[in-house]
């Protein structure tokens, strides 16, 4: 992490990031850094995600299960941790913070739920992505804006429950 673009005089009461440890060579040494421009007392929050639940559906529904892990693949092949969520304790710690509390909340539902359009707009803008790794989507599903409506459908034929992506949401004081 370059820190010459930062001014070493700012001194903040918080420091707030979604969604970006995961992307990041030295993630402890990114919040080391960061902990250093709050004042004492100050609040240290993140909040990761974790794709790799292993089996998503129940019933399971082949067509959402393997379009699903496809997001895990594709974040490795870019050099990304999809599975942060469950590493943001330790990477606390490693940073020399105290231990963060920690919440963790999973979407689930049934073929109407958000998580459905989630999967298919995530999918359909990672296709160039998918596409550099040699990846491509399960069953005829297509980069399209029918791939929603496909998804919906394959886990209405099982009348599957589908378990979306981990949110994990740390916090620590600076002493």
């Amino acid at each position: 992490m370059r820190t010459d673009r930062f001014r070493t005089d700012v001194v903040f009461d918080a420091v707030v990031g979604r969604y970006i440890l995961l992307y990041l060579p030295a993630p402890a040494d990114a919040l080391r850094h960061l902990a250093g421009m709050l004042r004492s007392g100050g609040v240290l929050i993140f909040h990761e995600i974790d794709l790799t639940e292993a089996h998503p559906t129940w019933p399971v529904c082949d067509v959402w299960d393997d379009s699903y892990r496809l997001l895990a693949t594709v974040y490795r092949a870019a050099g990304a941790t999809p599975d942060f969520g469950r590493r943001i304790h330790r990477t606390f710690l490693d940073a020399g913070l105290p231990a963060p509390r920690i919440e963790s909340v999973t979407p689930v539902g049934g073929p109407d739920s958000m998580v459905v359009d989630w999967l298919a707009m995530s999918l359909v803008s990672l296709e160039p992505a998918l596409t550099a790794a040699g990846l491509s989507l399960p069953g005829g599903l297509r980069f399209d804006d029918s791939l929603g409506d496909r998804l919906r459908s394959a886990l209405a034929e099982r009348d599957s429950e589908v378990i979306g992506p981990a949110q994990y949401g740390a916090w620590t004081r600076k002493q």
